[in-house]
């Protein structure tokens, strides 16, 4: 009795925030709508959403979005997914996958496969003695997938974090003779919206413009306040409506955020929280943002686009003016309509009014004239 209930209250204490990235948190807080959008589309093996972009930027929760659809595809018999990571031996790995995830009567027929070699331990792929690799590979790929279809089995294929690669391109014209050819094939990736832009522009995968995007936007506030309450209560730790409420508010909607917040919260032990407590943790959130999330954003900009971030920082005005902006600059409106673009779908300002843009990031624009200051001038 005394071991069960030192279980339940090590259960109670254990962090449910997980703010490392990479990994679905114990806490999550749903796209619901997009999440049964997305899977329904690709579900129905037919339609833009057979080939799937998700994109947004760095901490906005891709990998878990796509984990979590890939999940629920999953759990049909009648699927297989794979989970493939960007690199020159993306087809071999991928007949392997599903032979791994195959049935034991479909391995059977899949072994009989000319060209087909698994090894006894089911780690080995190849082909048979004397045939090209480069050239067997799409015949043995079509030729799986024709035994997939006969059983009435589709394929997902999911790819995080992609990039325009001379490995993704290879992948993408082997994708489309596959679609061509009328396989039950599905494929979801997901990136940065640079990344994906960059793809999606790129002369040989002009394809993936007709592809269904899902776009993560912030975070719900109402979700976020509501999910913090209840977690807490449910670990034995109290707090008002108006500071919850205050937490969501301090994440900007962004999933890092909400994640790191909670996380941190969490570790001060406070029984019952009050604004003291978030005070407490106020300088190593900052911190942890600025290290492990932001630094990384702002290297991936261009010049220009640190410049246009820098200028609003400096206007002291939030939101500011994009006038103010092109002043700050020397630059014409139709010069900056550009990187304001870019930064727009990047999720790093918002328009919040004719003219008037805004930071997205909680405490960014903070951030923005620190990272100026220490590496730039």
């Amino acid at each position: 009795m005394k071991e069960l209930q030192e279980m339940e209250k090590q259960m109670v204490e254990t962090n449910p925030f997980n703010p490392a990235f990479g990994k679905i948190p114990h806490v999550y807080v749903e796209r619901q709508e997009l999440q049964n959008k997305v899977v329904a589309g690709i579900r129905a093996n037919d339609g833009p959403y057979q080939t799937t972009m998700v994109y947004g930027p760095r901490g906005s929760g891709k990998t878990a979005f796509l984990t979590e659809v890939c999940n629920e595809i999953g759990n049909n018999k009648n699927w297989i997914v794979v989970n493939l990571i960007p690199d020159d031996d993306m087809i071999p790995v991928l007949v392997q996958s599903m032979y791994r995830k195959a049935e034991d009567s479909l391995k059977t027929e899949l072994n009989a496969l000319s060209g087909f070699q698994i090894s006894v331990f089911g780690s080995g792929f190849g082909f048979t003695k004397g045939q090209s690799e480069h050239v067997k590979s799409q015949i043995l790929l079509e030729e799986v997938m024709e035994k997939l279809r006969k059983r009435k089995v589709s394929v997902l294929v999911a790819i995080d974090e992609v990039t325009a690669s001379d490995a993704m391109r290879k992948f993408a014209a082997m994708y489309q003779i596959l679609i061509r050819e009328g396989y039950d094939i599905s494929l979801i990736m997901s990136g940065l919206p640079v990344h994906v832009s960059s793809l999606m522009n790129d002369k040989t995968l002009t394809f993936l413009l007709r592809s269904a995007r899902a776009e993560l936007y912030p975070l719900d506030m109402l979700a976020m306040s509501e999910s913090y309450q209840k977690v807490f209560s449910e670990g034995g730790r109290t707090g008002s409506q108006e500071l919850f409420d205050r937490m969501a508010k301090m994440t900007s909607g962004y999933a890092y955020a909400f994640q790191l917040l909670g996380y941190l919260v969490w570790e001060t032990g406070a029984k019952e929280i009050d604004r003291r407590t978030l005070e407490s943790v106020l300088d190593t959130y900052k911190s942890a943002l600025y290290v492990n999330s932001y630094t990384k954003i702002m290297q991936e900009l261009s010049p220009v686009d640190r410049a246009f971030l820098y200028a609003m920082a400096d206007s002291g005005a939030d939101p500011a003016s994009i006038g103010v902006v092109g002043e700050t600059l020397q630059k014409p409106k139709n010069y900056l309509s550009r990187y304001r673009q870019r930064l727009l779908e990047g999720h790093l300002i918002s328009a919040v009014g004719r003219g008037l843009v805004s930071f997205s990031l909680p405490y960014f624009g903070e951030f923005t004239k620190r990272y100026r200051d220490l590496y730039e001038e």
